[in-house]
């Protein structure tokens, strides 16, 4: 096995070709991760097992992008679906946002993000409404190895693979936002992130 890698190029290389897909979208994803890749780099000091854990999640991202976009090719009604009268809940991270959230997705008049569609937003290609979807048991999978690895973090953020979750996990394919940040140690992409505009 070849050590991990933080290379950019390579890392996307490597994706096209495990996935014989090469339309990664909006090339707009790619200066926030050469930011963050150097902050990685330059300030995280990751161990081996940090950087192979680290490697692991970009290759995720890059290989939902490009699932993404795959399916939007072939459904182009996908993007052309609308989101009528959205409820936006915005707040900074410990303030309530998640209990809101929460109460709100009770509703059944609302539709909302589940787990495991925050973790695997892109079903794989081929998949169809007659397949098991193997995203939930995924899900289920890395939330036991969270919860071996921090105990506590369920009375923090209790969940479940089909409970309701927040969509900050979308984020994470465009490589900016605070989720990254609270994951490692990268002031300077913290810094950099606030002072970009994230205006779509």
């Amino acid at each position: 096995m070849s050590p991990p890698t933080l290379d950019k190029g390579e890392l996307m290389d490597r994706m096209a070709a495990r996935t014989g897909l090469e339309d990664y979208g909006d090339h707009w994803f790619e200066g926030p991760m050469d930011v963050m890749i150097d902050a990685l780099k330059g300030e995280a000091r990751l161990n081996s097992a940090g950087t192979f854990i680290a490697q692991m999640q970009f290759q995720k991202v890059l290989q939902d992008r490009l699932w993404a976009h795959d399916w939007f090719a072939r459904y182009p009604e996908i993007l052309a679906r609308p989101i009528k009268r959205p409820v936006v809940i915005v707040g900074p991270m410990r303030s309530g946002t998640t209990r809101m959230h929460r109460l709100l997705a009770s509703d059944r008049r609302f539709t909302h993000m589940r787990s495991f569609e925050t973790i695997s937003p892109v079903p794989r290609p081929g998949f169809d409404e007659g397949v098991e979807d193997i995203r939930p048991t995924l899900a289920a999978r890395a939330m036991k190895v969270a919860r071996l690895a921090n105990p506590r973090a369920l009375n923090i953020h209790p969940t479940g693979p089909m409970e309701p979750e927040e969509e900050l996990g979308l984020l994470v394919a465009s490589m900016w936002g605070m989720k990254h940040e609270a994951q490692w140690m990268i002031p300077s992409y913290g810094r950099w992130c606030e002072a970009q505009d994230a205006t779509p």
